[in-house]
C-alpha cells in the first residue's frame, strides 16, 4: 500500500488557523485565523484565499445558507454575509467578563448554533479558572447561556443520538485536559419550529454600541 501524501495546499501566512468548515455546495473551505480577526473562505481550484476583517478575534465559523456564515466574534454572535462582508449581529454576551471571547462552536443537526466562550489572559500569565459559558444561538436570533463557569472549549462532535439529545465537547482546563458529556436533553430537541426553552438564563440581546466589524482588511 502506497504511504499517503501531504502536503500544504493553503500557503498564505496566518497567525492561528482554526475551526475548518467545508462547504459542500460551492466545494470551498471556510476557516477563521484568531488572531488575525479575519474569516477566511479558500477556493481549491484555484488557490485563492479570501478574508473579511471583524475588530475582534474570531473564535468559530459555521455554515448557515450559501453566502451566509454564523461567526463568533470577541463576545458576540452574528450572521456574516459573504458577498457584503456585512454582519448582522444578534447578541453581545459575557459583557461583566472584559478577558472573554468566544473560542469554539458548531451547529447542531436540528440547525442551532451551540458556543462556548473562554478567558483570556487578565495579566501576563494570569487566567482566571471558571470564565467561560456555554450558549446556544436559536434561528429566531434568541440566545440562551446553558452553563457556566467553565474552562476553554475546544472541540464540538457526536455522536448525536436520535432525539438529538447528547452531544460531545472537550474543554481544556488550566491544568490540563478533561473531557465532558454535555447533556442537552431540554435544549436539543427535535427538529422542529419552535423547540422547547430550557429553564436557563436568556442573556440580554441588546447589540454592541460600536459593533466589532471593521470591514475588509
Amino acid at each position: 500500500m502506497a504511504s499517503p501524501r501531504i502536503q500544504a495546499v493553503i500557503r498564505e501566512r496566518h497567525r492561528m488557523r482554526e475551526c475548518p468548515v467545508w462547504e459542500e455546495v460551492t466545494a470551498q473551505l471556510v476557516y477563521v485565523d484568531i488572531n488575525a480577526r479575519t474569516v477566511c473562505w479558500w477556493n481549491p481550484l484555484s488557490g485563492e484565499v479570501q478574508t473579511v476583517g471583524l475588530r475582534d478575534p474570531v473564535g468559530c465559523v459555521s455554515l448557515r445558507r450559501e453566502g451566509s456564515y454564523v461567526v463568533a466574534s470577541g463576545t458576540c454572535l452574528g450572521l456574516l454575509d459573504w458577498a457584503t462582508g456585512q454582519v448582522e449581529w444578534a447578541a453581545w454576551l459575557d459583557r461583566d467578563k472584559p478577558h472573554n471571547r468566544f473560542n469554539d462552536g458548531k451547529v447542531d443537526p436540528a440547525g442551532r448554533f451551540v458556543a462556548g466562550t473562554m478567558p483570556e489572559a487578565s495579566a501576563p500569565g494570569l487566567w482566571e479558572p471558571g470564565q467561560g459559558s456555554l450558549y446556544t444561538l436559536y434561528a429566531d436570533r434568541s440566545v440562551v447561556r446553558q452553563l457556566d463557569q467553565l474552562g476553554i472549549p475546544t472541540g464540538w462532535t457526536g455522536p448525536w443520538t436520535t432525539a438529538l439529545s447528547t452531544m460531545w465537547t472537550a474543554w481544556t482546563t488550566l491544568c490540563g485536559p478533561m473531557t465532558t458529556t454535555c447533556r442537552q436533553e431540554a435544549w436539543v430537541g427535535a427538529a422542529v419550529a419552535s423547540p422547547p426553552r430550557p429553564p436557563q438564563e436568556k442573556v440580554s440581546m441588546a447589540r454592541p454600541p460600536h459593533p466589532p466589524w471593521a470591514g475588509p482588511p
